[in-house]
């Protein structure tokens, strides 16, 4: 793209142009499409990662001493510009590895060899971001001219009157290149080379080369959360050698290379590879599709042609016409088939979305899930890659067809699961088969699931949903449900936030068990004939493996019950603080002899709490402090001594949205009568807890009374806690260790705990 028209091009962004200000968003998407085609390397060495079309027009007027190409951008200028960026900002961090090479630890002959690929790989960066003049500046600092100008701040020019440089990314490339050129060390960075004079602009632009220099060296250096380069010992494969220029015909010095520098290279040299795999990758194999028009109306109409259609077709969309095929010519065609069944119920739930954009989110959060589902594989979000997987894993399902159908007819479960469980709130009717009380209880924890947002929950129980319709056992999916439950729970409950789990979820779709030596089946359905789902016990195996894990270690109710204690519930998840509130006072009545704790008792529907009737309750909406959160007079000071206690569960409740604004940050006195009259059976009962305050100096208010008067029911979660004479630390520990032993009892059955 860059050395179009042999080398002699330079973009030109038009006057009528925005500024450069790609969301943060779309360049994270750029990076996404480009480490994902190197990751692909992996499985298909001619890969290649599309970035859509450029449309430009040839510029008629030619520029006094430059003999190129000037081409008017018409669409593109964002992507054009993103990518020199990136280009720009692998050059700086390759310039400065250059001199560093000489000395790792490392033989004569490795160092010699990366070098080599280092000066190679600069060369033709430097070719992307500058041309050349055809003839020699007598200053020096105007050899090179900026591929990307803007019009009306810049000029080409090869001495410092003619040559104007005032835009960002021209100056940008004008100053890097001149440092470049001067074969020295770079004294500024990166960000520092961002001079140009247009005020406006230079808070996006320079917002923007940070983002990009940030995503570059967190990628490069491994400590990006979802983006990251391939392993050292990757490179050897043929896809990752193509990308090296320097590399013998019989490979073996390339691989002592790779070897050695992985056994003895410090983390220059490794930094090297990573950054010659990127940057090569970028250089040779990102491909832009370029349009010239030979005038501007032309161009637009071109750009308007190929923007009717909106949002490109989504990986399913794409993936269907494979699946026609397929039943055409191996079948009795398509019509009829259990495949067009299948794409009908995924047709008909992608037709009510009518937001083009959500589709598209939802489609890949689909897909997504159905690739831990069938094979146990992490997808990327881009699109090829996803369009990539559904053919490439149908075809791979081999000559018999009923493989292949259940390939369709597995993603339509997933549809379906999303559909019914995720995508909207749950009906009361879901699940059919199963006693009321059941499903009462299987929803109410689908809710808190979804809720909790454990989106890698989907996969899992959608291979469960779609085991207990084939065999018309709908209690395998609600056993499933509960287990599932009760490992987040307990696991969240213990470690705070989601450290670890999305990873253990993972596993436990692609490998099982925990433990390698475990040869049960993993719960991915496989390719072909595929594997059985895993018995219910063998999950429950599955799951507790995970949780009895090093440095986790949950296999008991009293050690669980320390953790929770010193954990910060509150800042983990609100939906987590929610079911184990309600957990905690199903079956459980107030403990008479210890004023604000639970007991429990016998399994009653009495005192049943855990049913979706509840979760969508009013009654039971928000989380809040009992104490609050900073500190404040008329309260216990070491409650807020720490990081935790505070937001632990134990100085936790539950109240309708109205009651928790009015409780507010109130002292304890005031907060405990308010408790009092809220869970008040009785209009007297509630009388008397407003007279005790008042009688006390304070006054709730016209509106607060009023509420109370005229609230529908009683908030039964409140009574124990309005027993409490005093809310300090010492309480809150021991109610969130009361509280999480209820929660135990109710729930760690469900794993045979």
């Amino acid at each position: 793209m860059f050395l179009a028209h042999n080398g002699a091009s330079s973009y030109l962004i038009p006057i009528y142009q925005r500024r450069y200000d790609w969301p943060k968003e779309n360049i994270e998407r750029l990076y996404e499409d480009v480490i994902a085609g190197i990751n692909s390397l992996n499985d298909d060495e001619s890969v290649l990662t599309f970035l859509g079309t450029i449309i430009l027009v040839k510029e008629s007027e030619i520029q006094d001493d430059f003999t190129g190409q000037s081409l008017a951008v018409i669409d593109g200028q964002q992507r054009l510009t993103t990518l020199s960026l990136m280009i720009a900002s692998l050059l700086h961090k390759i310039w400065g590895i250059k001199y560093d090479i000489n000395k790792e630890p490392l033989s004569d002959n490795v160092k010699e060899w990366l070098s080599k690929e280092v000066n190679e790989s600069i060369d033709g960066m430097f070719a992307c971001l500058v041309g050349t003049f055809s003839s020699r500046s007598k200053t020096g600092n105007y050899n090179f001219y900026p591929r990307i100008i803007r019009a009306r701040q810049d000029a080409r020019g090869q001495n410092a009157r003619e040559a104007v440089y005032k835009s960002h990314i021209a100056s940008m490339l004008h100053n890097l290149s001149n440092d470049i050129d001067s074969d020295s060390k770079l004294e500024k960075l990166f960000f520092e080379y961002v001079s140009g004079t247009v005020e406006q602009d230079k808070k996006s632009f320079l917002g923007n080369v940070k983002n990009i220099e940030i995503l570059t060296d967190s990628i490069l250096d491994g400590s990006h959360k979802f983006l990251g380069m391939p392993k050292i010992s990757d490179y050897s494969r043929k896809g990752f050698r193509s990308l090296f220029k320097h590399v013998s015909k019989d490979h073996d010095n390339f691989n002592t290379a790779l070897s050695e520098i992985e056994k003895k290279g410090g983390s220059v040299s490794i930094l090297a590879l990573n950054v010659l795999v990127f940057t090569n990758f970028l250089l040779d194999r990102v491909a832009l599709t370029r349009v010239e028009a030979k005038n501007e109306r032309y161009a637009f109409d071109i750009f308007e042609a190929l923007n009717t259609t909106g949002e490109p077709l989504s990986a399913i969309e794409t993936f269907k016409p494979r699946v026609i095929q397929v039943e055409e010519f191996e079948s009795s065609g398509y019509e009829g088939s259990e495949s067009e069944l299948a794409f009908k119920k995924i047709d008909d739930y992608f037709n009510d979305i009518e937001d083009v954009a959500g589709k598209q989110t939802v489609t890949r959060e689909i897909v997504i899930s159905f690739g831990l589902f069938k094979t146990g594989k992490k997808l990327p979000k881009q699109l090829s890659a996803q369009r990539h997987y559904l053919r490439r894993r149908y075809d791979e399902c081999g000559d018999q067809i009923e493989d292949k159908r259940r390939f369709v007819q597995e993603i339509a479960s997933v549809v379906d699961f999303y559909r019914e469980f995720w995508s909207k709130e749950i009906d009361y009717g879901a699940l059919n088969g199963i006693s009321d009380a059941e499903r009462q209880l299987a929803l109410f924890c689908l809710s808190f699931i979804r809720d909790s947002k454990t989106s890698l929950a989907i996969p899992i129980l959608a291979r469960y949903r779609y085991e207990a319709i084939e065999s018309s056992d709908a209690k395998v999916f609600v056993e499933a449900i509960k287990c599932l439950t009760a490992f987040i729970v307990l696991r969240r409950g213990a470690t705070t936030g989601t450290a670890g789990i999305d990873t253990d979820l993972r596993k436990l779709m692609s490998d099982g068990h925990r433990l390698r030596s475990d040869t049960r089946p993993a719960l991915c359905s496989g390719v072909g004939q595929g594997n059985s789902v895993p018995a219910i016990a063998d999950f429950k195996d599955y799951l507790k493996s995970y949780l009895a894990a090093p440095k986790i270690e949950i296999t008991d109710k009293d050690g669980w019950i320390e953790l929770v204690a010193q954990q910060a519930a509150y800042k983990s998840s609100t939906a987590l603080c929610r079911f184990m509130l309600l957990t905690a006072s199903t079956s459980s009545v107030e403990d008479e002899q210890n004023p604000g704790m639970l007991k429990r008792i016998r399994d009653s529907a009495l005192v049943d709490l855990m049913n979706l009737r509840v979760w969508d309750a009013a009654e039971f909406a928000t989380v809040e402090h009992v104490a609050p959160d900073s500190k404040a007079r008329d309260w216990d000071s070491a409650i807020h001594s720490d990081g935790f206690t505070r937001h632990s569960i134990g100085n936790l409740t539950l109240l309708p949205e109205k009651e928790n604004q009015r409780v507010g940050n109130k002292a304890w006195l005031v907060k405990r009568n308010l408790y009092k009259a809220f869970s008040a059976q009785t209009k007297d009962g509630a009388d008397e807890a407003l007279k005790e305050l008042k009688i006390k100096g304070w006054d709730v208010g016209p509106k607060t009374k009023s509420y109370i008067e005229t609230q529908e029911s009683s908030l039964s979660v409140l009574k124990a806690l309005s027993k409490v004479e005093t809310w300090d630390k010492e309480f809150i520990e021991r109610r969130s260790k009361n509280l999480a032993g209820l929660v135990w009892e109710n729930i760690a059955r469900w794993l045979d705990l």
